[in-house]
C-alpha cells in the first residue's frame, strides 16, 4: 500500500517525492492521474488536500506549457516536439477561429473539452494579445477541473465500496479500475472524433474536428 499522507508522513522526505510524482504525472496525463488519485483517496492511501493540490499544480503547469510554448515560439512551435505530435496547421487554424469567437474564455471552456483542448491552448498562446487574462482563465479552469475529477473519482469509488475491494486485491484493482474508466473516456473521445470525420466526409462544408 502507498504511505498515507498523514501528518507524520508529510514531515518526512518521501512526501515530497510522492507529491512530485503526482505533479509530473498530471502534467503528462491529467485525466488519468486525477482519476487514479481519487481512487487512492477513497482507499485511504492519500489525504485529499495535498493530493488534490498536487493534481491542481500538475494540471496547471501542463496547460501553461502548451500556452506558453505558443506564446514563446509562435507559429514555429508546430515544428517542435511535442507540439508537432499533437497539433497540426489545420488544428491550429480551427482553434484560432474558436479563440476569436470566444476570446480568452476559450481556454477556460476547452479545459473540459479534450477533443479541442490542446490546440486551443496553443492557438491562444500564438495569437492572443490578452496573455494575463488567458493565464487567469487557465488557472480558474484548473481550479475547477482538478477537484471535479479527483473528488468525483473518490465519490464514485466510495459508492462502490472500493476500500474493501482494495483491502482484498490491493493496488492492482485500483489501477485496473482507473485504467478501465480512462479507457472508456478515451473510447468516447475517439467515437466522437470518428463521427465528426464522417460528418465532414458527407458535407465538405461542415466543421472539422481539431484532433
Amino acid at each position: 500500500m502507498l504511505p498515507a499522507l498523514d501528518a507524520d508522513f508529510l514531515a518526512g522526505p518521501l512526501s515530497a517525492v510522492l507529491l512530485a510524482i503526482i505533479v509530473v504525472s498530471a502534467i503528462l496525463q491529467d485525466d488519468f492521474t486525477c482519476l487514479a488519485v481519487g481512487m487512492y483517496i477513497a482507499a485511504g492511501d492519500l489525504a485529499p488536500v495535498p493530493a488534490l493540490l498536487a493534481c491542481f499544480v500538475g494540471t496547471l503547469l501542463g496547460d501553461f506549457f502548451w500556452f506558453l510554448s505558443g506564446r514563446l515560439f509562435g507559429i514555429g512551435c508546430l515544428e517542435r516536439p511535442p507540439i508537432k505530435w499533437v497539433v497540426s496547421q489545420e488544428h491550429l487554424a480551427r482553434a484560432r477561429e474558436f479563440c476569436e469567437k470566444h476570446g480568452a474564455a476559450a481556454v477556460l471552456w476547452t479545459r473540459f473539452m479534450p477533443v479541442i483542448r490542446t490546440p486551443v491552448q496553443v492557438a491562444a498562446g500564438v495569437f492572443t494579445t490578452r496573455v494575463s487574462t488567458c493565464l487567469f482563465c487557465l488557472t480558474i479552469a484548473a481550479l475547477v477541473y482538478a477537484p471535479l475529477f479527483v473528488l468525483g473519482s473518490a465519490l464514485v469509488a466510495n459508492a462502490v465500496n472500493v476500500y474493501s475491494l482494495y483491502e482484498q486485491y490491493g493496488q492492482v484493482l485500483l489501477l485496473g479500475v482507473t485504467l478501465a474508466v480512462w479507457t472508456v473516456l478515451v473510447a468516447i473521445r475517439f467515437a466522437v472524433r470518428k463521427g465528426r470525420h464522417r460528418l465532414v466526409a458527407g458535407n465538405s462544408a461542415g466543421p472539422r474536428d481539431l484532433e
